[in-house]
C-alpha cells in the first residue's frame, strides 16, 4: 500500500458470518508503507479487533518482510492458523485479542533466535517449535525447512501436545535444539534424530511425567 491502508494485508468485517474463511498463502508481503493504524506502524499482515468470532483465518507459506510489525491479531487469535511463513520484520507477532492464544509455531523468524528474545512477540504466543534454518523463497512465498527445529518452555503452549513431543513429530530428518528450561513430559523418540540442548545439562531438564 502507499500508506492509507491498515496493513499489507488487512482483514476486517463486523458482520463476517461464523464459518467464513480467510487464506492467505504463498505471497510475498514486503515494504508497505505506514498507514492508517498509525500506533502500530507499517504491519504486513493485520486482523482488526472487528472481525468476527468464528471466521477462520489460514496464513501459510507467504514471505514477509520491511515492516515494523510481522503480525497483529486484534481479535479471537484462536481461529488462526499461521503456519510455515518466513517473518522478517522487527518485530514477529502482536496478539492484542482479548482472549485465546496465538499459535505461531513452526515459522522463520529471520534468524534461529528465539523470536521474542529480542521482542519479537508480543502477547499471548505460542512461537515453538520454530525453524532453525531459513527456508526456500519461491518468489512470491515460502517453503520452510523443517530439518532444524528449536522449541522452549518460555514459550506459550497450545494444543495438548508438550513442547519438546511436539518438535519431535514436526522435525524431518535431523535435529531438535531443546532450549533451557524445566520440561515437564515425558520424551519419545521414535525416528532417527539428533536432540541436543542449547544450554547444557545444567540448564536443561526433563521432568518425567
Amino acid at each position: 500500500n502507499g500508506g492509507d491502508a491498515y496493513g499489507g494485508v488487512d482483514i476486517t468485517g463486523a458482520s463476517t458470518p461464523a464459518g467464513f474463511g480467510v487464506k492467505i498463502l504463498d505471497n510475498d508481503i514486503t515494504d508497505n508503507e505506514a498507514g492508517a493504524n498509525t500506533t502500530l506502524g507499517a504491519v504486513g499482515i493485520n486482523v482488526r479487533s472487528s472481525v468476527s468470532d468464528g471466521v477462520s483465518i489460514l496464513v501459510e507459506n507467504n514471505a514477509e518482510s520491511g515492516h515494523d510489525l510481522s503480525l497483529y491479531v486484534g481479535a479471537f487469535a484462536n481461529n488462526l492458523s499461521v503456519t510455515d511463513n518466513s517473518f522478517a520484520s522487527t518485530l514477529g507477532a502482536n496478539n492484542a485479542a482479548a482472549s485465546g492464544t496465538l499459535d505461531v509455531g513452526l515459522n522463520w523468524w529471520g534468524s534461529a533466535t528465539a523470536p521474542v528474545a529480542d521482542g519479537a512477540t508480543l502477547g499471548l504466543v505460542d512461537y515453538s517449535p520454530w525453524f532453525g534454518l531459513d527456508g526456500t523463497y519461491n518468489t512470491p512465498g515460502f517453503t520452510g525447512d523443517y530439518s532444524v527445529l528449536h522449541v522452549d518452555d518460555d514459550s506459550e503452549i497450545v494444543g495438548a501436545d508438550p513442547y519438546i513431543k511436539e518438535g519431535i513429530d514436526n522435525v524431518v530428518g535431523s535435529t531438535v535444539y531443546v532450549e533451557p528450561g524445566t520440561y515437564t513430559e515425558s520424551v519419545t523418540i521414535d525416528k532417527s534424530l539428533n536432540l541436543l540442548s542449547t544450554g547444557g545439562a545444567s540448564n536443561t531438564k526433563i521432568d518425567i511425567t
